[in-house]
């Protein structure tokens, strides 16, 4: 679920990136994310496990839609790629 979130907003920039949409914007839903771009049709919903979306939904207390380029959005950033990480080292210790 993770690395389908991360391959999405990898997705997003690279649309921003070649100039198919000006930004995106990102909202939380009750299982999972939103993405969609600001002028367009693009948009995706992610499922999230419960667990990983009540953490965001905490660290991202109040905040409603978290726009790219923007300061929450590279803590979003942050807070997947640190899950990630997490996970592989787990992953590694169990083999």
């Amino acid at each position: 679920m993770v690395t389908k979130l991360t391959q999405t907003l990898q997705d997003f920039e690279d649309l921003v990136t070649s100039g198919g949409i000006k930004s995106f914007q990102v909202s939380f839903q009750t299982k999972g994310l939103w993405i969609k771009a600001d002028q367009g049709a693009e948009e995706q919903t992610v499922t999230l496990p419960e667990e990983l979306l009540n953490s965001l939904l905490n660290f991202f207390y109040g905040v409603e839609c978290i726009n790219y380029r923007s300061h929450d959005y590279t803590n979003l950033k942050g807070f997947i790629n640190a899950k990630v990480m997490l996970e592989r080292l787990l992953h590694r210790n169990i083999e």
